[in-house]
């Protein structure tokens, strides 16, 4: 499955449990890839919350960042970063200085880029198989779509 996501989406937010479910359900059959698609004309953190999280992936934290960030996509300010990568024990001070760089920015544009080739403008937006899903999917429709992807040659 392959997420093109929005740190301060709600649906984005709204969908990640289901993907933690069915994460879960197709455990080694399923792998979730999330590619950033910051909405800085909608959410003014947006692209400061994909570079945290890419900052947390310095330190093996992604995925951890990631649910957090979502969960607590309501309170996120600048400050809330630091305060969420001390809770993962990241190294606070490591974390701030790529925050305050802009070496994973790099990571971010090739996935905007990405999206663009691709025709994604929206977010959430996913991608499993051969099968485009816009918006927050249920969680039976990406169980179908899972399914359907398991059965290509």
């Amino acid at each position: 499955i392959v997420e093109f996501g929005d740190f301060m989406c709600p649906p984005c937010a709204d969908v990640n449990s289901t993907l933690k479910e069915l994460l879960n359900e197709f455990k080694g059959e399923v792998k979730l890839v999330w590619k950033d698609l910051p909405n800085t004309a909608r959410h003014f953190l947006a692209l400061d919350a994909s570079k945290a999280a890419r900052c947390a992936q310095e330190q093996g934290a992604f995925w951890p960042y990631h649910d957090l960030l979502l969960a607590r996509q309501t309170e996120l300010n600048a400050e809330l970063f630091s305060e969420l990568a001390k809770q993962l024990n990241l190294d606070v001070l490591t974390f701030s200085a790529c925050l305050a760089s802009n070496r994973v920015v790099g990571i971010i544009e090739r996935s905007k880029n990405e999206a663009q080739l691709l025709q994604v403008n929206a977010t959430p937006y996913f991608f499993v198989g051969d099968k485009r899903i816009e918006g927050a999917p249920t969680k039976e429709q990406l169980k179908q779509a899972i399914q359907s992807a398991q059965k290509l040659p």
